[in-house]
């Protein structure tokens, strides 16, 4: 199963295509109203009882049992736009919908790749973490045989039984994230085994940003910090469209209405259809008072509109600041992660160092280990670094409503290129 399978399956994203669907049926139910409505009725008669004198004609026909049919017909012809503007709304609300889809969609696959990048990211600290286990338990080792030779403190050995119990506590934690991370991903979008093929595609998707100058930090450097809105724009568009378009029915429904009718009685059609009539009918209706519904549904219509234009400045103004928030979070990161890469040099030069010395003598194990022990930690923060960056630039992503379009256009390239 394919990643954009896997998330067009997620119920938020099912739920939002039902409204598509839900609002194409309402568009379709409208545009049916506006055509002929044909109906066919009988009425008939058996005479059960009756007592008659002896006028032989009424007694003929009085006596007899028939069965009348009566076809009528009924076709809208002028309704100054009334129908239109409701398939009008009702198709900008289809599109509103379809736009909200996307949206939805892009929202489950943006928490698909982070909770990916999550899965991977953990995965490599578990890596390091046991290899800085496997490292620690050689130096407890070391410092127990140099404790027996008096060369350190029980203080320095128990420094290190310290530092091997805080692994192994940051192993048992890091087990308990991976399951919650992997049972988060089976449970909301099936995916079990294919973590890290999906985080190759992220890398590429990145990638593939990167050598545009889309990526996050590219666009740090050229100052872009503005971020694109054109689907929320489209979408409020659409629902205001829809209002303008309910304001025009509404007022439509104040003026004539006009339809034509047809109607076909068919005199005893059990027997046979020489006698009948036609008759056809022009209706005319003009309302004249409606105790102020309509006032009330264009105010209302009106206010809803003025309601979208300021969610829609809300949405841009969160957007920006949740953008630059990003940035602010990003050149943090990068510059800590500067400042960490100087750092590694100088403690691993210092570890050399230390180690050259520990040949001669044993009195600077305890800073060794100590040395040690921060090189470790600073390996973890440089690799969550890389980890972190992925997941801002899929934020930076999704905030210009660009990661589906994005994503999508990556698999089909590589579906090209099989």
């Amino acid at each position: 199963m394919s990643v954009l399978d896997s998330v067009e399956m997620h119920p938020n994203v099912v739920s939002q295509n039902l409204a598509i669907s839900q609002q194409q049926l309402q568009t379709k139910g409208i545009q049916s109203s506006t055509g002929p409505i044909v109906n066919f009725s009988t009425s008939g008669n058996l005479l059960i009882d009756s007592k008659l004198n002896t006028n032989l004609y009424r007694a003929a026909t009085s006596s007899r049992a028939y069965l009348d049919g009566l076809i009528s017909a009924k076709i809208p012809l002028y309704d100054f736009g009334q129908a239109d503007a409701r398939i009008s709304s009702s198709i900008f609300l289809e599109n509103s919908a379809k736009l909200q889809y996307d949206d939805a969609k892009e929202a489950m696959l943006q928490k698909l790749l982070d909770l990916t990048v999550e899965a991977s990211r953990l995965q490599s600290i578990e890596v390091l973490l046991k290899n800085d286990n496997i490292q620690t338990n050689k130096h407890l080792a070391e410092a127990r045989t140099l404790f027996q030779a008096g060369v350190i403190t029980i203080e320095q050995v128990r420094t290190i039984q310290l530092a091997q119990l805080n692994t192994e506590s940051e192993l048992h934690l890091l087990a308990i994230k991976q399951k919650e991370t992997l049972d988060n991903l089976k449970k909301e979008f099936l995916i079990t085994t294919e973590v890290q093929e999906i985080f190759a595609l992220i890398q590429d998707l990145i990638s593939s940003q990167k050598n545009k100058k889309q990526g996050l930090l590219d666009l740090i450097e050229q100052n872009s910090t503005t971020a694109l809105s054109a689907r929320t724009t489209s979408k409020t568009q659409e629902d205001i469209n829809a209002l303008q378009q309910q304001i025009f029915s509404i007022e439509a429904a104040k003026k004539p209405q006009i339809e034509g009718t047809l109607t076909a009685t068919l005199y005893d059609i059990t027997r046979n259809i020489e006698e009948y009539q036609v008759s056809g009918g022009l209706n005319v209706a003009l309302p004249l008072f409606d105790s102020g519904l309509s006032a009330v549904q264009i105010q209302s219509a009106i206010h809803n509109i003025d309601v979208e234009n300021e969610k829609l400045r809300g949405a841009l103004f969160e957007k920006q600041l949740a953008l630059v928030n990003l940035i602010q979070k990003a050149n943090t990161l990068k510059s800590r992660h500067s400042s960490n890469l100087i750092k590694k040099d100088e403690m691993n030069a210092k570890l050399v160092n230390l180690e050259l010395s520990r040949k001669i003598s044993q009195n600077n194990f305890a800073e060794t280990l100590q040395t040690q022990l921060e090189i470790n930690a600073l390996k973890r923060e440089l690799l969550n670094y890389d980890y972190m960056i992925l997941q801002a630039n899929i934020m930076y992503l999704r905030l210009n409503e660009s990661l589906l379009g994005a994503f999508t256009e990556l698999n089909k390239n590589k579906l090209t290129a099989k």
